[in-house]
């Protein structure tokens, strides 16, 4: 006979599994609809956005996330060769 302890020992277990499963398999499932969402843009193209971020300037795709090298803000001015 299986005492109340004991049920609630393999009650524990087995949601600790299940909980286990259940975010294994979520987390396939992000990363599918991650990776259905980048063909989709390949296909259509990206939906670009400006990002500022201190001292740099990218764009960023508003579906999936994908972002360009950026240009970073920091370098010197030019110099203008001519006078003014």
């Amino acid at each position: 006979m299986i005492t109340v302890d004991r049920f609630e020992q393999i009650a524990a277990v087995t949601s600790a599994v299940a909980i286990d499963q259940l975010v294994v398999s979520l987390s396939v499932l992000g990363g599918m609809i991650r990776r259905l969402d980048q063909f989709v843009c390949g296909l259509a193209g990206h939906d670009e956005l400006m990002r500022f971020e201190p001292k740099r300037l990218s764009l960023r795709c508003t579906r999936c996330a994908h972002q360009t090298a950026g240009w970073d803000m920091t370098s010197p001015r030019p110099r203008r060769l001519l006078p003014a």
